[in-house]
């Protein structure tokens, strides 16, 4: 099954126009036909079903013949990341997206060798792995301008740090937080190549954050960012019916 993105509201028995973008990979990449049927996602819960009606040198028309609507459920899960050199963020955001991270937080920490980022190609990215993977939601991706932003969260039920020197691991983290109905948010915060400093571990801790690891190994920032996420999503979504 094959989706393309539209960011609108779908209406079932409405005639759409999809954008260059999309437009040029149903007619000139897929060669795709008038009547053939298509899916579409809008990244914020709804997928349908639709034939080509009209196809033009930029543009592409479809009716939309049904539609499907899926709600976000608790708890969501928040990734904060420190940032990354940008081809390792890529794949980050690729990954990440395509486990389920409900939103994603960038910020620069003391070891971070990458201190801002344009969010607009990260977007691209998310929308291009929602497609790929089915994932009816694009996650929303902000840049904060430093470790401490990042620390003054709104209220969080789980916010916990990554510190490969604890014993407490994830998984104990997540079983101590009881029924994860109870749970609106969860927030993982990711250090960058270097790691957190112990400043920054503290600064968390006094913050409210718990101290988690991932087990003996040192793995890279993208690397904790995509296994935790996953470990994480995994928790929910078989606790949470």
């Amino acid at each position: 099954m094959r989706f393309f993105y539209y960011e609108n509201l779908l209406e079932k028995n409405h005639s759409i126009s999809l954008d260059e973008i999309e437009s040029n990979h149903i007619a000139k990449v897929l060669r795709l036909s008038q009547n053939d049927e298509i899916y579409l996602m809008n990244g914020r819960g709804q997928k349908a079903k639709a034939v080509i009606s009209i196809i033009r040198k930029k543009e592409v028309i479809v009716d939309v013949l049904e539609v499907t609507t899926e709600f976000q459920k608790n708890p969501k899960l928040t990734l904060c990341q420190a940032n990354l050199k940008p081809q390792r963020m890529d794949w980050l955001i690729e990954k990440i997206t395509e486990v389920g991270v409900d939103e994603v937080k960038l910020f620069a920490s003391q070891y971070s060798q990458i201190t801002n980022f344009k969010v607009d190609r990260f977007k691209k990215i998310a929308i291009s792995a929602c497609k790929q993977s089915e994932n009816s939601f694009v996650p929303t991706i902000t840049q904060f301008p430093t470790f401490s932003d990042i620390l003054n969260q709104p209220k969080t039920d789980i916010k916990i740090i990554l510190d490969p020197q604890t014993k407490i691991s994830l998984q104990k983290v997540l079983s101590s937080a009881g029924d994860l109905q109870n749970v609106k948010n969860i927030i993982i915060l990711v250090g960058p190549e270097g790691g957190f400093s112990s400043q920054e571990i503290e600064q968390a801790i006094n913050a409210g954050f718990q101290a988690s690891s991932l087990g003996p190994r040192i793995l890279r920032g993208e690397t904790a960012g995509i296994v935790s996420s996953a470990l994480c999503r995994h928790f929910i979504d078989f606790s949470v019916p």
